[in-house]
Parts: structure tokens; C-alpha cells; sequence
């Protein structure tokens, strides 16, 4: 009798299987449109800390050219020479981790960033939209919660965009109480 070697075969099968499932799989396309009206960020509201850095102005001027893959390039390997732009920097490659559908690594980045700086405050919201892209409903209801209760800048944003899901047809969640705006 003969043996058959099945690490090959088992190989070839894990391949192809993960090759034609896609990395990203969008939500119904209702909640893409709320988020789309909530993706408002503006680069120009960023300012750097110190003096000019080239680093800083070619990856701004990437992100407003709406190359995002070229700032991920350059970020990826650059951050840390950031310094006090450290957080700046990763809420700019987060936040091009979201333009380019890489909704998880969007989340990764913006979570590394902890300090309590404005920053924070638009990385939780951006995590909150990258948890609704992949249907992750009650973690983005809890993030904007957070955000209700924590950020004045985004507490009424964050109303709106709990009301906008919860009045949506096809949001399947039961509304929490979020309180008047």
C-alpha cells in the first residue's frame, strides 16, 4: 500500500483557499454611506511641532494628494523619526489605512497612539467607523459612546451618527439610549 504525502496537497489547498477570499469584505452599502458622510477629516488642521521636516511635508502632501498607499510606504518605516509629530504622524497613517480599506491595520495604528492630545480624539472616531465597516456594530456603539461622553469636540457628531444607524433600515442592532444632542 502505498502512502500518500498530503503536506503538498494541504499546502496547495490553504493557498488557493486563501487567495480568493477577499481581504475585505464591505458592509451593506447603507452604512458605507454613513460613514463616507462622517470621514470629514482635514489635514490642514494639522500643524508640526518644531521646526519644518521634510519627512512631515512630503507625507502631508501625499495625504492631501489622496496617494494614501504612498504615505503607508513612507510611514511605515519612518514613524519614529517623527518625535514630538509622533502621534500626528500615526493618526495620518491610520487614517490612510482607512481611505485604503485596510479597515484592521486602521484600528492597530490608531490604537497605538494613547496620548491625550486632539489627536485621540479623532483616532477614536475613526475606529469607530472602521468598526462599522466591518460589522463590528456594538464596539463602534461603545467607541462612540466613549466619545459622547469624553470628547465635547465630537459628542454631538457622535449622537448623530448613532441616530443616523439606529433610523437605518437595514442596521439590525436595537438602540441604546444616546441621549439628545
Amino acid at each position: 500500500m502505498k502512502r500518500i504525502n498530503w503536506k503538498p496537497r494541504l499546502i496547495i489547498l490553504i493557498l488557493s483557499t486563501c487567495l480568493i477570499i477577499p481581504t475585505c469584505i464591505l458592509p451593506p452599502e447603507s452604512i458605507v454611506e454613513i460613514v463616507k458622510e462622517y470621514d470629514t477629516f482635514d489635514a490642514e488642521t494639522l500643524t508640526f511641532l518644531g521646526k519644518d521636516d521634510d519627512l512631515w511635508t512630503e507625507m502631508l502632501s501625499y495625504y492631501k494628494d489622496e496617494e494614501y498607499q504612498a504615505v503607508i510606504e513612507l510611514f511605515s518605516t519612518e514613524i519614529d523619526s517623527l518625535g514630538l509629530n509622533r502621534t500626528r504622524g500615526l493618526l495620518i497613517l491610520g487614517l490612510s489605512h482607512f481611505k485604503v480599506h485596510n479597515f484592521q491595520q486602521s484600528i492597530s495604528t490608531l490604537q497605538s497612539n494613547q496620548k491625550n492630545e486632539p489627536e485621540l480624539e479623532e483616532a477614536q472616531r475613526y475606529i469607530a467607523l472602521c468598526h462599522l465597516m466591518l460589522d463590528r456594530y456594538s464596539v463602534a456603539e461603545s467607541v462612540l459612546f466613549k466619545l459622547i461622553e469624553f470628547s465635547p469636540r465630537f459628542k454631538n457628531e457622535a449622537r448623530k451618527l448613532l441616530n443616523d444607524l439606529y433610523t437605518n433600515d437595514e442596521f439590525l442592532m436595537s438602540p441604546s439610549s444616546i441621549g439628545s444632542p
